[in-house]
């Protein structure tokens, strides 16, 4: 694709009118005869849209301000991940170095067969829970509550990005549950991260109106009240600072029964796919390597997540 000085894009029937995008074949056939051709993004379909309610000359000039930001948003995206895969490739260049270096220390006891896996940190400063948090958290509850108690159980709550969330903590239980020594090891290094998916939490602790839902259906004898304080009875007087509500320095102050399904099931991603390849039979070691970042503030530019921690970890 190619640009004039003046930003517009030469185009034939193959190229989007508003991005340029080179069409391909499936998005060709869906294409009516003589619609004017537009990729399945939905920002250059709305652009599209507009066409008719403007004059030629008003919609040209609408169209090539919104092709120059569209543009503009897609190479900062694309900037943006080739930023990540560098971080990505120093990081497990950085990881296999440490690796091959462990290996020639006797007193390391790893062999070729371990692998190497990576671990954020939590944060850790402890202060006062503050007023202003536990109000908003308050509100958050009675809000979320107000919503589940309108519903007849918890199928009817409108699906968004966290309603499979509950299917997904059942799956890891159930893995977790067919092989126990990995529930072990699991639990060692979440010990050892001390909350570094929690940072995100904030007031609301990923608790949802399809997470009360579900806790209603389980407890039907509970009243709304009882719910209610039962959740912010749990509140501890220290909280970890820029951190979930509930993080505290021994761990979630709620029980497993309150937290929400998003936390429930959530492993970051390198024990993820640990836990998915996990091979009962073999008993190697686990050599982790923990960075300093948190699980969400990993590729942030102004932080250096450099290594903090190494161990040496039984599968048992």
């Amino acid at each position: 694709m190619t640009t004039s000085n003046e930003g517009s894009i030469p185009r034939g029937n193959t190229e989007c009118e508003v991005c340029g995008y080179i069409l391909n074949q499936t998005e060709l056939m869906l294409q009516r005869v003589n619609e004017t051709p537009v990729c399945k993004a939905q920002e250059c379909r709305v652009v599209l849209d507009q066409k008719t309610t403007m004059s030629s000359v008003v919609f040209q000039s609408h169209l090539n301000f919104q092709r120059k930001l569209i543009l503009e948003k897609r190479e900062k995206k694309r900037k943006r991940e080739r930023y990540v895969e560098e971080i990505k490739a120093s990081e497990e260049k950085e990881n296999n170095d440490l690796l091959r270096s462990a290996l020639t220390n006797p007193k390391v006891p790893i062999d070729r067969s371990t692998q190497v896996l990576a671990i954020p940190s939590g944060l850790v400063e402890i202060s006062l829970l503050k007023s202003s948090r536990v109000k908003r958290y308050r509100e958050h509850l009675r809000r979320v509550i107000t919503e589940a108690v309108q519903l007849n159980n918890a199928s009817e709550v409108v699906q968004d990005q966290y309603f499979n969330a509950y299917q997904k903590s059942l799956d890891v239980d159930k893995r977790l549950s067919a092989n126990p020594k990995l529930r072990v090891l699991s639990d060692k290094l979440c010990t050892l991260c001390q909350g570094g998916c929690c940072s995100e939490g904030g007031d609301h602790a990923y608790i949802r109106t399809v997470t009360i839902r579900r806790y209603m259906d389980s407890n039907p004898e509970l009243t709304t009240e009882e719910i209610f304080d039962g959740y912010v009875s749990k509140l501890s007087d220290k909280t970890v600072d820029s951190s979930c509500i509930n993080q505290t320095d021994k761990g979630c102050a709620l029980p497993r029964v309150l937290r929400s399904d998003v936390c429930n099931g959530f492993y970051c991603d390198s024990l993820k796919s640990y836990q998915k390849d996990y091979v009962t039979s073999d008993a190697t070691p686990v050599l982790v390597i923990q960075r300093a970042n948190t699980n969400w503030n990993r590729f942030d530019p102004d932080v250096e997540n450099h290594i903090v921690n190494v161990e040496v970890i039984e599968r048992g």
